[in-house]
């Protein structure tokens, strides 16, 4: 059966947010070390190389002696996870059981592996215990798993994603310099306080999150928004579903020195404790983690000008990220890129797709999607801008 584009969408970002352990995920339960194994390298750094699908940063790790899979490097996971299909097809042995949060209400019990190897590039990780959930199910075989902070404590971990490089260091980051925020990580997530529409909120970390700003529920009432609350698609999640709610903020988000003006933004209910910072958002910077300190630094990154329309396998750049809803509403644009095909058709950030080449984005399942935007067909979308209907095309 085919599961809409929202539907199969939000079990996407929803898994990682909550088998993942981001701010309703399963680092809030696991803060301690105990999930974590040895990671070596040779000298003062390694660098991974990620792969960005447009949705999330992947590393290729293999495990055991050559087998590649795909995970996300998270900043809203504690623990690392690997889907139970692959720890059941490298015959590795449940070690333990435990009870963790998921996105819903009540938490789940999932099962722990022990992998004696990983290796990710030129770093190696042994000993390394991972609990386990159909990710690769549940996310359209896009994820295998995720590694997780505990992994690296104790390292410098900065990310690079216009790059799409991760790097591991035994540097240091210096409480006071430019761009750099204290970090609490008491409940095992990474937390910063941010100022949005002229409020202080704490700000979950997280970038296996592929949305933008996400906030409880709670704080509608407080924050200034354009034309209210819109319901979105249910946020599912291993322990349950999330309802969602989609608005524009009417004010600015200010971080590290960068002002994002009117941003699209979503609520989620019930409300978790603190707001999320997805991979929309953090990719537009660097980003760099010392978890020994609690300390975090963004560097603000200048969006470099898409030059190049159709990537060397031919297939067509469209330049947009969705988002809006912590699952990822698909309708929602999230982000044009400077010089795509998007912006030059005249698509803008916060427009809602009515639909596209005459029908509704619900029709779509992931795979339609990308092959539509990789594809040669034109483009036309119907989208609503502040109630107003306007039509554009791609070729």
């Amino acid at each position: 059966m085919m599961m809409s584009l929202n539907k199969c969408a939000t079990i996407l970002a929803a898994t990682v947010l909550a088998a993942c352990g981001s701010q309703s995920g399963i680092a809030q339960e696991t803060p301690d070390t105990e999930w974590a194994g040895q990671i070596a390298f040779e000298g003062d750094q390694v660098v991974i190389n990620v792969e960005n699908s447009g949705w999330h940063s992947f590393a290729s790790v293999t495990i055991g002696e050559s087998e590649t899979y795909k995970l996300i490097i998270d900043t809203g996971s504690g623990g690392s996870v690997l889907d139970s299909g692959v720890a059941e097809a490298l015959g590795l042995e449940v070690v333990d059981q435990r009870e963790v949060l998921s996105g819903g209400v009540e938490p789940v019990m999932l099962d722990v592996v022990r992998v004696p190897r990983i290796q990710v590039g030129d770093l190696t990780a042994l000993n390394v215990e991972m609990v386990t959930a159909p990710l690769s199910m549940m996310t359209g075989g896009e994820s295998h798993g995720v590694l997780g902070m505990n992994l690296f404590r104790d390292h410098l971990l900065a990310f690079n994603q216009q790059d799409n490089q991760v790097t591991v260091s035994r540097g240091s980051l210096t409480r006071g310099d430019p761009g750099v925020y204290d970090m609490s990580t008491g409940d095992g997530a990474f937390n910063v306080s941010i100022d949005v529409a002229g409020q202080q909120i704490p700000m979950h970390v997280d970038t296996g999150a592929p949305g933008g700003f996400t906030f409880p529920l709670a704080l509608a009432e407080s924050l200034p928004l354009m034309g209210g609350l819109h319901e979105g698609e249910p946020a599912r999640m291993v322990g349950g579903q999330r309802d969602t709610w989609i608005a524009q903020l009417d004010g600015t988000v200010s971080l590290a020195g960068r002002a994002f003006e009117n941003p699209p933004i979503s609520f989620l209910d019930p409300s978790p404790r603190s707001g999320n910072l997805g991979n929309q958002i953090t990719s537009q910077f660097l980003m760099t983690v010392d978890q020994r300190v609690g300390l975090i630094r963004f560097e603000p990154l200048d969006a470099q000008p898409v030059t190049q329309h159709r990537a060397n396998t031919g297939r067509r750049r469209v330049g947009i990220q969705f988002g809006g809803m912590a699952g990822r509403d698909i309708s929602v644009i999230g982000r044009v890129m400077p010089g795509s095909l998007a912006e030059q058709a005249g698509l803008q950030a916060a427009d809602v797709v009515q639909s596209l080449n005459g029908q509704a984005m619900d029709n779509y399942d992931m795979a339609q999607l990308g092959q539509l935007f990789g594809g040669h067909d034109m483009l036309t979308f119907v989208v609503d801008r502040n109630g107003v209907e306007h039509t554009f095309e791609i070729e």
